[in-house]
């Protein structure tokens, strides 16, 4: 390609997903489009003949760069080398075991060219929706909003990198912080913050017309993504102060201060059922209190999802929901207490502002 092209496509892909590169690259070939694209794909320090194998830049009408990083820096690391590879006016973010649907290119490209906001954000179709994890996101309305950011009411201050752009004239410097979680986790929430904090910057344009379709997860990929989500979530809190809310103290802290608390009542001499009776009755409160926190949390955002309108949580989903949300809050606690910033133990940030309805 002589001229620079309109978008730069920018894929981090690590040694696990590289089977899943030819179906993202054939979606990405069968797009039709106005604009001159580049795809620019980053090896996360995987082994290149094994790529290579795999995909052939020759098999494609459209320009594709692999790149490698000589080791494995995780996910930042490797979009931050695309930027500095990128030369489209547009920089897309596009995770490698997405696919692109149709008029994917086309719809950043118009909406871009036609808006002054920084960039669009878009949203996403789960597929595999036969696990417990994707029946989650799907039916509650708290976390499924990142990926449903554009059906929703709530001005989009970010986005997740499965389905993002933004406008290279407006990136400046802007880079991914590579000490959040290497395999990916509020990376994205402070890229994008970067951006739309800087004074008279406005939020991303929203559109469900750009769209990607993006396999599930199962428990065990999900739990580990909520303790990842979670330590993220503790250093958000360190870097944007202004965007926690107090939410009382977490339940592993309440829960193990009950254990201090009835060891302490045992080598005072308490009986063994009246200090069982005052753990239980402890914890039940605990559990009361957490699920109504959890309701609350989890169906704040139904006045500003048409879909949530009516809305409640299926209650089979509920044990799977606190294991979840106890996971995160493991996460959160872990990385505040090996990074001595306990104090934040009680706040949780605030991804999405209120909007009246």
């Amino acid at each position: 390609m002589d001229a620079s092209p309109d978008c730069s496509l920018v894929i981090p892909i690590h040694e696990p997903r590289f089977p899943l590169l030819p179906g993202l690259l054939s979606s990405i070939d069968e797009q039709s489009t106005d604009a001159g694209v580049e795809v620019i794909v980053v090896n996360d320090g995987g082994d290149s003949t094994k790529l290579d194998s795999l995909v052939d830049v020759a098999d494609y009408d459209t320009e594709i760069n692999i790149e490698r990083l000589g080791t494995n820096e995780g996910a930042s690391s490797a979009r931050n080398k695309g930027l500095e590879l990128a030369s489209g006016e547009i920089v897309l973010f596009v995770d490698s075991d997405c696919k692109l649907t149709e008029n994917f290119i086309q719809s950043h490209y118009e909406l871009n060219t036609q808006s002054d906001a920084p960039g669009v954000v878009g949203g996403s179709q789960f597929v595999n929706q036969d696990t417990t994890t994707a029946e989650v996101l799907e039916e509650v309305g708290y976390w499924s909003l990142p990926f449903r950011l554009p059906e929703t009411r709530i001005p989009a201050s970010w986005g997740p990198t499965l389905n993002l752009s933004i406008k290279a004239d407006r990136l400046e410097q802007t880079r991914f912080d590579a000490t959040f979680p290497s395999r990916g986790g509020g990376e994205d929430v402070d890229f994008c913050w970067q951006i739309t904090n800087k004074e008279g910057e406005q939020s991303f344009l929203k559109s469900d017309t750009p769209t990607v379709k993006h396999p599930s997860w199962g428990i065990k990929s999900g739990l580990t993504r909520f303790f990842r989500w979670g330590r993220a979530e503790a250093m958000l809190m360190e870097k944007y102060p202004e965007q926690r809310q107090f939410t009382g103290v977490p339940i592993p802290l309440l829960l193990g201060g009950s254990i201090i608390l009835g060891l302490g009542m045992l080598l005072a001499g308490g009986s063994l059922p009246i200090v069982l009776t005052v753990l239980f009755a402890i914890c039940c409160l605990q559990v009361a209190e957490f699920a109504g926190k959890m309701n609350q949390d989890l169906t704040a955002p139904a006045l500003r999802d048409p879909r949530f309108s009516n809305y409640e949580i299926p209650t089979q989903l509920y044990p799977i929901l606190y294991g979840f949300e106890i996971t995160w809050q493991f996460g959160v606690l872990y990385h505040q207490i090996t990074t001595g910033q306990i104090r934040n133990c009680v706040y949780r940030i605030n991804y999405f502002p209120e909007v009246e309805s």
